[in-house]
């Protein structure tokens, strides 16, 4: 289906009510609409099956089981497959032109990508509390009483890396796994490491607003 979508010309997506029509193999009823009600309720319930469909993946606050939006999905940093992130974003243009909710489960911090706001520290608390702590708690190291002597006992980085969306370290900055994480340059790794998880779904936000901005020109 997806390929399909993005093979079409855009001015056929634009189509107030039903974008495409169904038939179902083996039975000549018409669609007057309730088949296609149910496509779009099957590609939501695809989406969000991320066994299957890598586009989405939990919080982490969901695989850790603490805080907010733990029954919530953020888009997968990992997926690359750029054309699938289009076809979501003409996926949820569909549902606002044709007035059809998606049931789709994204926490909140994830539509304010899609509507083209930026992300706070207290967005990505909202989905990774655990590393928003830690992250905090690495900058203000201090005022707990630890120094630069007993910093590297007291904090187990050591170095400029950082768990992504996904749970994955991946360097915060070209060549991460070769600068040091120290008591001096802590603030900077602080602001090195919340630019990184702030925007390192940039590329595949990109692609959604392309496919929204097919249906919905912004």
């Amino acid at each position: 289906m997806a390929n399909q979508l993005l093979l079409k010309d855009p001015v056929n997506l634009l189509c107030a009510q039903r974008l495409w029509k169904v038939t179902l193999i083996g039975e000549g009823a018409d669609d007057a609409g309730g088949v296609f009600d149910e496509t779009l309720a099957q590609m939501c319930e695809e989406l969000e099956s991320v066994t299957e469909v890598k586009l989405l993946t939990r919080t982490p606050n969901s695989i850790n089981k603490c805080g907010f939006n733990t029954d919530r999905f953020v888009f997968n940093p990992e997926c690359t497959d750029f054309k699938l992130f289009k076809f979501f974003g003409i996926l949820c243009g569909v549902g606002i032109r044709t007035k059809r909710p998606l049931n789709l489960h994204l926490a909140p911090p994830m539509w304010k990508l899609v509507a083209g706001m930026n992300l706070t520290i207290q967005d990505l608390e909202e989905i990774d509390l655990l590393f928003t702590r830690a992250l905090v708690g690495i900058r203000d190291v201090d005022k707990g009483g630890v120094t630069e002597d007993t910093f590297s006992e007291m904090i187990p980085l050591e170095c400029f890396e950082a768990q992504s969306m996904s749970g994955q370290f991946v360097p915060i900055v070209p060549n991460g796994h070769d600068i040091k994480l120290t008591f001096k340059n802590r603030n900077e790794y602080f602001e090195k490491a919340l630019h990184f998880r702030l925007h390192e779904l940039d590329k595949q936000v990109a692609a959604i607003r392309e496919g929204l901005s097919l249906i919905h020109g912004f």
